[in-house]
């Protein structure tokens, strides 16, 4: 079997990041901390598993959704492609990132 690479688009940091402020403000730093670690976790193991989900955009090949196991409130949007899978959004507790799905090219 074939390992793909792994990226991660500037916007789905910045989802991470914003997800960790907003455990941070309401739970504390360790909570944050731990939040992260487990969409992380996830998201680093998807070039093993890039056929977990569900197909998202028939329009866009590969751009599939999946949510975070074992949290409810997460949900990762990412192509898998022939060699790479890149995670290009993370929503958590309800925030809509279907609403802007980047194009891998917008990346710097």
């Amino acid at each position: 079997m074939m390992r793909r690479d792994f990226a991660l688009h500037p916007v789905a940091r910045q989802d991470l990041v914003d997800a960790w402020l907003l455990v941070y403000r309401n739970d504390g730093e360790e909570r944050a901390d731990k939040l992260t670690a487990r969409i992380e976790a996830f998201i680093r193991s998807l070039p093993e598993f890039p056929f977990i989900g569900r197909v998202h955009d028939q329009r866009r090949p590969g751009l599939r959704t999946c949510g975070v196991p074992g949290l409810d409130t997460a949900t990762i949007v990412f192509r898998v492609a022939e060699e790479r899978v890149t995670v290009l959004r993370i929503g958590y507790l309800g925030r809509n990132v279907a609403s802007h799905i980047p194009e891998e090219a917008e990346a710097p």
